[in-house]
């Protein structure tokens, strides 16, 4: 059977989508999403139907499924016909990767979740002795609102990051033909490229090299990898090192211009209003400012 694909609507209220599901069918069909998704089973039993693998599950199991694979959710015949005596609790969490941002997620100190995702793809699976804490932390994301449920997001998962091990995994790693120059290198290597280099001149050529594909094709997998074009991040990169090297107040912004790799003033100028609003002098003179206002109050 074809998995269908789900798209979820577009919320503009909440940056991921969060639900506590009471319906035993909800999910009962072989599908996929582009985001990733989170399970809490708080109440029921069944199993799994996870790329071409079946996996039992019940209360208090934890299931982390990532983008684009395939899988169902099938309850006991007991829950499907209302006999167990009790409903079926779920929690579910769809979130995209990126939606903190994708600089964000490329920091040094999220490799955790870089990595957790990646192994997603795979399915993560943890049983219920494991559990009850992220079971516990997914009850507050539903009733809570605001940054507090980005927080306790990043909580799960970096629970279940140090959390899983190889037998966590549900599906075997994908048999991918390893001839040179036939295989990408996950978005993650491509990314940390970018940030250790953006200082230089970085060809799409380059890129297409260190990806493993056409020129042609790598612009829109970066887009498609990442939500943001291959310029926009190589350029969020460079000003977010070039806003730290203002708030020193060390260099003066044309020397900051070329040190965070901008080719010319004029290309920094124009990108920085942009982004911040307001010229990279007067950001320096405003962080100079609300640093001595701080200072005098102590």
């Amino acid at each position: 059977m074809k998995p269908q694909l789900i798209r979820l609507a577009d919320n503009f209220v909440s940056s991921f989508h969060v639900r506590f599901d009471r319906s035993a069918t909800i999910n009962n069909f072989l599908h996929y999403h582009l985001e990733s998704e989170l399970v809490y089973i708080k109440q029921g039993k069944g199993k799994w139907i996870i790329g071409d693998q079946e996996q039992r599950f019940a209360e208090g199991d934890v299931l982390l499924i990532g983008p684009g694979l395939a899988h169902q959710c099938q309850f006991d015949e007991p829950y499907l016909s209302g006999n167990e005596g009790g409903n079926v609790e779920v929690f579910v969490i769809h979130f995209a990767e990126n939606f903190w941002g994708t600089e964000f997620l490329f920091l040094p100190e999220n490799i955790v979740l870089r990595t957790l995702f990646e192994k997603s793809k795979r399915g993560v699976f943890l049983k219920d002795s494991t559990n009850r804490y992220i079971g516990y932390l997914m009850n507050r994301i539903v009733h809570v609102k605001g940054a507090a449920r980005i927080l306790l997001l990043m909580d799960v998962l970096l629970y279940i990051g140090d959390l899983y091990k190889e037998k966590n995994l549900i599906c075997p790693a994908a048999l991918v033909q390893v001839t040179s120059g036939t295989r990408n290198k996950p978005i993650h290597i491509i990314c940390d490229y970018i940030l250790a280099n953006f200082r230089r001149k970085i060809e799409i050529e380059e890129m297409a090299r260190i990806a493993n594909i056409s020129p042609n094709s790598f612009c829109r997998y970066f887009k498609a990898e990442t939500g943001l074009t291959y310029m926009r991040f190589l350029i969020g990169a460079r000003l977010k090192h070039a806003c730290q090297l203002l708030e020193k107040g060390d260099l003066s912004v044309k020397q900051v211009s070329y040190e965070s790799g901008f080719s010319n003033l004029a290309s920094f100028h124009r990108h920085f209003k942009e982004r911040k609003g307001m010229s990279p002098l007067s950001y320096q003179k405003q962080q100079y400012q609300d640093h001595h206002k701080l200072l005098n109050l102590h």
